[in-house]
């Protein structure tokens, strides 16, 4: 009964996955457990990582030795968990019976459990210039604090594996997130298509802040 085709979010920090995950969120998609941003003033104030599914990778990483808070550029590619061990405790979290998203770089740093447990998957990869990410990150109170290599050669990775990704799954969408930001209707509007979900002005007017995105 489980929805088979989620909305995988792939993106790096900074690149505006929040604000796509509350536009769809919005729309009727499943987020889940999530907090919402110690920093409201550079983020969306909206909770958009399902913290337990984010748990679950978490663990996933220690397995095998990865410390995702370390932003370390040598991702690794598959967990060690048995896919349908690992796709069965993700969905003791989702709803019946209800489209649903998950937005983390977990599903860059493990695509292969993704692509393998979720074939018809609508991955979105949010596209944003790499020096804006990183002039970002050094506006965001949290992230400014890391060294400027670490988090360069964090975001190249996750760029480059979204290449990767792209030539190994069946769906996926690359989004303007700049253009989204502006509330550019034509982005906006294939973005749906994509997923095959209608769109709402209001909501998209009412949801999308412009001066977060500058």
């Amino acid at each position: 009964m489980i929805n088979q085709k989620p909305i995988l979010i792939a993106g790096c920090p900074r690149s505006g996955t929040t604000m796509l995950a509350g536009l769809l969120h919005y729309h009727g998609v499943w987020v889940g457990r999530s907090r919402t941003t110690m920093y409201p003033g550079s983020n969306s104030n909206f909770g958009s990582e399902n913290l337990d599914i984010k748990e679950i990778m978490k663990q996933e990483g220690d397995l095998i030795g990865y410390k995702h808070k370390n932003w370390s550029a040598d991702l690794p590619i598959k967990p060690q968990t048995d896919t349908a061990v690992l796709k069965k405790a993700i969905e003791a979290f989702v709803p019946h019976d209800q489209p649903w998203l998950v937005k983390t770089s977990w599903t860059l740093i493990f695509y292969e459990f993704w692509k393998e447990a979720y074939p018809d998957a609508y991955w979105i990869f949010p596209y944003r210039e790499e020096q804006s990410i990183l002039d970002s990150m050094d506006r965001h109170p949290g992230m400014a604090k890391r060294f400027d290599k670490v988090k360069r050669d964090y975001v190249t990775a996750l760029m480059e594996r979204q290449i990767d990704v792209r030539l190994a799954v069946r769906k996926h969408f690359q989004v303007d997130v700049k253009k989204v930001s502006q509330m550019n209707l034509s982005q906006i509007t294939w973005l749906f298509d994509f997923l095959d979900m209608k769109v709402s002005k209001e909501v998209i007017y009412d949801w999308i802040e412009p001066e977060l995105m500058s």
